[in-house]
């Protein structure tokens, strides 16, 4: 036993065991005195309760005693060495014997009588319990008291009904159960939300997102990391995560949940979930723990998500779990996913990629085009027209297009196909982003080229120019910035990610026997670690939460906190801070922030609010940027209209529209320019 709760827990179930009179448990001594009805129970039955709880049990001889039953009264007797039972205690025994039939919702297989079984016959007085699965109906026959018959199999997670009709078809919460399902008081506050975003390349994304998010009904206020990838919203309880995340895709962005809660969370690996009452089952035995604001079981992964506050541990969870039947540990990958969200290794790796992938097709396209065509005696061999006939005449294309067209079509449509993903989500959901504009300047100098070309097969006589050169060049320049970008918030993550590794991965914790001595030490997560934990901490070694010191004296490096790397003097009733190191002497520390609520999660959360506030000249820079694609097209294509309009009227001379063959391809180059030139400008745009 750890704590008085662990005494509460093993008293009412000694009480409930039929034939047990009285149960005094008490955690300072480590022992239990029951009194209990000679031949209704024994020792044996007495001790395996206590063991299936979690517990080790002996007896000892001088805490047995025996009970004699009076013929006349049908009440207890002690014997003179034991005190005489309260009448509270007292077993009438000459009650009647009566028969009950409760429907049961929630039921749908073996493991799920089992576990219902175990609960009714957990009641003093029940003889015979008989459960029909089909019929989803329990008999139970004895001397109890039916309302904790009731209590007992919704506690156990299922729901209970007076009448049959009432019983749902498919495992639900309680109607008219004895207790009340879990109060939804959670909803009526303000709820924290945080979504994992991935897909943003630059501040207009994350304002973007911001903005969209705030003009949902429901939020009160929005924020979005760029760096950490991570959107945290406040709602006032009346949005739920799936339809902030579906927002969030809906702009062309990848979102997903990380937590709802305004509370602490933590994820649970369970196994034993056979099938699906055991989700519901599971959600509503917990649910009604104290302190729970809400639980979420899924059968598939196995895993159940419970968000609890802050005076309820993590351990209490698991115990309530194991004591429902199933086996349950920490879920790692959440802790997985906390570290790697700031790490940006893979993605580093990928634009490096796609950009050594592009510049292996665009190096040849530029020597080619703009080196070797302008050394003398090369431009004419470049230039030599290339043969394909079958029979015919046959088609003619000169050997440097041909060699572009090969090389430039990977890079368009293979390295920038990510652009055109990015602008076809952007012109879905209404706006233009520097997706938009890269994948429309690239397109109109790669599609004029091959306009050209196709031209050129039919008339030999054209002299047009082609640019697969411009349209490769452009992709492998931009993707070379992503790269850089790439590089560059990877340095700037690399902060919090120092930050959380300073706080350490396990803590030792100390249990102590009725005369002070330690009786055992248990290494366990931090994770696991709660409030009021007696916590040991070796010398050179991180402190693992905040706390106050108990016992010893040592001497602590705070340079965690205060930037210096001075030793600081720690005694009995001095505050440690969770993440400095204890350098000297053993400390026996008790635990008081732990998780969030040390000092450590919090300087992180500040960082990342730091990180996530835009100063004065950042949101000016969001405000043009969320114009300037616009602006970009429109005036590319007022250059159409008016180069078109000058050609057509003859208000410039023949000669400049002579080279393209017509007026309109003219005014098209024109037009062509502006989009590309304006291009590199997302560079400037994207960066952190």
């Amino acid at each position: 036993m750890s704590c008085g709760s662990c005494a509460a827990k093993i008293s009412q179930a000694l009480s409930e065991l039929v034939g047990v009179v009285h149960a005094a448990v008490e955690k300072k001594t480590d022992s239990a005195v029951v009194d209990y009805v000679e031949g209704k129970t024994s020792v044996a039955e007495l001790c395996a309760v206590i063991s299936d709880l979690g517990f080790g049990a002996m007896v000892g001889d001088d805490q047995l005693s025996e009970f004699e039953l009076s013929d006349t009264s049908g009440r207890l007797k002690a014997g003179s060495s034991m005190h005489e039972p309260s009448r509270e205690a007292e077993l009438d025994v000459a009650a009647p014997v009566k028969e009950h039939i409760l429907y049961i919702g929630g039921m749908t297989c073996e493991k799920c009588l089992e576990w219902i079984s175990k609960a009714v016959r957990r009641v003093s007085g029940v003889q015979d319990v008989s459960i029909s699965l089909s019929n989803k109906c329990a008999k139970i026959r004895g001397r109890m008291d039916i309302g904790r018959v009731k209590a007992n199999i919704i506690e156990t997670g299922y729901s209970v009904y007076t009448d049959e009709n009432d019983v749902p078809d498919y495992p639900a919460a309680p109607k008219d159960s004895l207790i009340p399902p879990h109060s939804s008081h959670s909803l009526e506050r303000r709820n924290s939300v945080s979504l994992s975003v991935s897909g943003m390349t630059c501040a207009s994304c994350s304002s973007k997102i911001q903005r969209n998010l705030s003009q949902i009904s429901g939020v009160l206020e929005a924020s979005v990391n760029l760096l950490g990838e991570k959107a945290t919203i406040l709602t006032d309880g009346s949005v739920d995560a799936n339809t902030l995340v579906q927002s969030v895709s809906g702009m062309g962005f990848i979102a997903k949940a990380l937590s709802q809660d305004s509370g602490r969370k933590i994820s649970l690996f369970v196994q034993g979930m056979v099938c699906a009452s055991c989700p519901p089952r599971i959600e509503l035995a917990l649910s009604q723990m104290s302190g729970i604001q809400s639980v979420s079981a899924d059968l598939n992964l196995e895993r159940v998500v419970v968000v609890y506050d802050a005076p309820l541990g993590p351990r209490g969870i698991i115990a309530k779990l194991v004591d429902l039947g199933y086996d349950a540990e920490l879920w790692d990958k959440e802790e997985e996913d906390s570290t790697s969200r700031y790490s940006k290794s893979d993605e580093i790796k990928e634009r490096f990629r796609q950009f050594m992938t592009s510049m292996i097709f665009t190096l040849p396209i530029f020597l080619l085009m703009m080196v070797f065509m302008y050394i003398p005696g090369l431009k004419s061999k470049l230039m030599t027209e290339v043969i394909f006939s079958y029979d015919g005449p046959g088609i003619k294309l000169p050997a440097a297009w041909l060699v572009s067209f090969l090389l430039a079509t990977p890079v368009q449509f293979w390295v920038g196909a990510r652009f055109y993903t990015g602008a076809y989500r952007a012109l879905r959901n209404g706006s233009a982003n520097m997706d938009v504009l890269i994948a429309m300047g690239t397109s109109a100098a790669y599609f004029y080229s091959v306009y050209v070309v196709i031209d050129r097969i039919f008339n030999p006589s054209m002299s047009g120019h082609q640019f697969f050169e411009t349209s490769a060049m452009l992709i492998s320049f931009v993707m070379m910035g992503k790269w850089l970008e790439a590089l560059t918030k990877g340095k700037t993550s690399e902060a919090i990610q120092k930050l959380m590794e300073l706080q350490p991965d396990t803590a030792i914790i100390l249990e102590f026997d009725v005369d002070g001595k330690i009786s055992r030490e248990v290494e366990i997560s931090m994770r696991l670690l709660q409030s009021g934990d007696l916590v040991k901490v070796l010398p050179g070694t991180r402190v693992p939460c905040d706390g106050e010191v108990v016992m010893g004296d040592t001497s602590v490096d705070e340079a965690m906190v205060t930037g210096e790397s001075m030793p600081k003097g720690k005694g009995p009733g001095d505050k440690v801070i969770g993440g400095t190191v204890n350098q000297t002497g053993l400390l026996h520390v008790r635990a008081e922030g732990v998780g969030e609520a040390s000092m450590l999660s919090g300087i992180i959360r500040l960082v990342e609010d730091a990180q996530t506030s835009k100063a004065p000249i950042q949101a000016y820079a969001d405000y043009i940027s969320a114009r300037f694609v616009p602006g970009v097209v429109f005036v590319s294509a007022c250059t159409l209209v008016i180069w078109y309009a000058l050609a057509a009227s003859g208000s410039i001379p023949g000669d400049w529209t002579k080279k393209e063959g017509s007026d309109f391809l003219f005014a098209f180059m024109f037009a062509i320019s502006v989009l590309v030139i304006a291009c590199p400008c997302a560079l400037g745009l994207a960066v952190p």
